[in-house]
């Protein structure tokens, strides 16, 4: 199985699963020197990549279960999220919302979703059906559109769409074949997004791909057909987010440190984009006290602390990809504890205590890094 990774934990990650022999495709000029790498060909199964965040990857591809398979066994703090998007239904309008301008879709199987009715071209009619596909989720409904999108392992059809490259794909001539590839598509209506997993395979490969979402867009329109009941008619896309705790970036560190000088924090500053910092410092492993090095490392970063007084914000992850941003006056700021005082301004009462919120109440809300708990207290 080839893999192509890039980011912050592409070392560390080359090296966890090269161990259980996976063949890196297209690496990094520095990955091919770290690890001594020769006549390693483009084309991957697999792309990992970096969050938006820093704090962990993202991973698809063919079989890319196999790779959370075995971060989930070499971390005992990574935390997965699952996505699938364009999943293709046979829908049925049950009404309009007036006030949010969305038609509500009956999906099959308790399952409803929106579509804006900017998407929807025709009569509007309750119980008529409608093919439609997810690109995301609101709350208890997923969000639709009618504009398909046939995904493939390298490559997505898109009905009237534009043709465009992964922004993974940096080599110019294989952008411009790719482009070149698109002209079929585009003669029978349809925009190609190619995934940087195309990057390597053959034109022929990738024609008979094309041909194969051709293929599958006319079977789903057929099977939209069928019959008049909501469901599914095609699974969509399955991306992994992975988050990185604070002991799995140390096991990190370790198996970084294996094939080149690490600092101890390696991956949890480079998260917090302390990338210049980071690299000198490695840079000085071996020249410096290893000691005196960590302890300048913290002297800089302590600089960096906000200051008591100052306005604060801690964003709270949940497992389910919602963010909680929690404000506050700093009270309290060091490597060990952050300490925020939190103004209660909203009306209601405190989840848990039964108790309801009055004018100048307040909380301190404190945070250890590594913590597995957020403590409130409240006055």
């Amino acid at each position: 199985m080839k893999v192509k990774i890039r980011g912050i934990y592409a070392t560390a990650l080359t090296k966890l699963l090269r161990d259980r022999n996976f063949e890196i495709a297209d690496p990094s000029d520095p990955i091919l020197d770290r690890f001594n790498l020769d006549e390693v060909g483009k084309s991957a199964d697999i792309l990992i990549y970096d969050k938006e965040d820093l704090n962990g990857v993202t991973i698809n591809g063919c079989d890319c279960e196999e790779v959370v398979k075995i971060l989930k066994e070499s971390f005992d703090d990574v935390f997965v999220r699952k996505i699938e998007i364009g999943t293709i239904y046979r829908g049925k309008i049950r009404r309009f919302d007036q006030r949010s301008k969305n038609i509500i879709v009956d999906l099959g199987n308790g399952k409803q979703g929106l579509l804006s009715l900017q998407n929807y071209w025709g009569y509007l009619r309750e119980g008529e059906k409608i093919l439609v596909q997810t690109k995301g989720v609101s709350r208890e409904f997923y969000l639709l559109s009618t504009q398909l999108r046939i995904f493939g392992d390298n490559l997505v059809l898109i009905k009237n769409g534009f043709t465009k490259v992964s922004k993974h794909l940096k080599d110019e001539k294989e952008i411009e074949r790719l482009m070149n590839l698109s002209k079929e598509a585009k003669l029978r209506g349809y925009g190609v997004l190619w995934k940087a997993l195309a990057q390597g395979k053959s034109d022929e490969e990738l024609r008979k791909e094309m041909e194969r979402l051709f293929a599958k867009e006319e079977e789903i329109r057929r099977k939209f057909e069928e019959s008049d009941s909501p469901g599914q008619i095609e699974r969509g896309l399955v991306m992994y987010f992975i988050d990185f705790g604070p002991e799995a970036k140390r096991k990190l560190d370790e198996i970084r440190a294996q094939v080149l000088p690490t600092i101890p924090g390696h991956h949890k500053l480079k998260s917090f984009e302390y990338m210049e910092l980071v690299d000198m410092a490695d840079s000085l492993i071996g020249k410096v006290d290893q000691k005196v090095l960590e302890e300048s490392i913290s002297k800089t970063l302590e600089k960096n602390f906000p200051k008591v007084g100052s306005n604060y914000f801690v964003v709270h992850k949940k497992l389910n990809g919602r963010n909680i941003t929690i404000k506050g006056q700093v009270e309290e700021f060091s490597k060990d504890l952050i300490k925020l005082k939190r103004t209660i301004r909203y009306r209601g009462s405190y989840d848990g205590l039964n108790l309801r919120t009055e004018a100048g109440d307040f909380a301190i809300t404190k945070f250890r890094e590594g913590g597995w708990f957020i403590l409130h207290e409240y006055y």
